[in-house]
């Protein structure tokens, strides 16, 4: 999930989607570094800060993949 995306924010758009799916993976991409609570407190799972590597997707991805 983009932070910044069109007429809502990300941090908005999660906590709208954690009140109807609480099991949903969702990775916050930002090009700011917020302190990691402020992601968490909002309702994701993680977060990736831009410019990010397709090897840094993967690990944090892996990291929540539950076989």
């Amino acid at each position: 999930m983009n932070i910044v995306i069109p007429q809502i924010t990300g941090f908005t758009a999660t906590k709208i989607i954690r009140k109807t799916d609480k099991k949903v993976l969702i990775i916050a991409q930002s090009s700011i570094l917020e302190h990691p609570n402020k992601f968490k407190d909002a309702g994701f799972n993680d977060y990736l800060i831009k410019p990010f590597s397709p090897d840094d997707f993967l690990k944090i991805f892996q990291k929540h993949l539950k076989y």
